[in-house]
C-alpha cells in the first residue's frame, strides 16, 4: 500500500486553521515561466504549481527539466 503524499510547507498543512496559497506558473515559454517565478517569489506563496501542460515545449523533456531547475 502506498503512502499519501503529505504537504507539509513551512510546518503547516492543508486543511489545517490558517489557508495555504498556492500560485499556479502557466507560461507557455521558459522566459515567461520564469518572468512569473520571479514576480511572484517575492510575495512568498506557500506553494507553486508548474501547469507544465501550458509548456509550449511539453515533449522536449531536456527543455522541461531545465527550465525547472532554473
Amino acid at each position: 500500500m502506498k503512502h499519501p503524499l503529505v504537504l507539509d510547507p513551512r510546518g503547516r498543512k492543508p486543511g489545517g486553521e490558517t489557508p495555504l496559497v498556492c500560485t499556479p506558473l502557466v507560461g507557455r515559454t521558459r522566459e515567461r515561466v520564469l518572468a512569473e517565478a520571479a514576480g511572484i517569489l517575492p510575495k512568498s506563496p506557500d506553494l507553486l504549481e508548474w501547469r507544465v501542460d501550458h509548456f509550449g515545449a511539453i515533449a522536449d523533456t531536456a527543455a522541461v527539466i531545465a527550465t525547472l531547475r532554473e
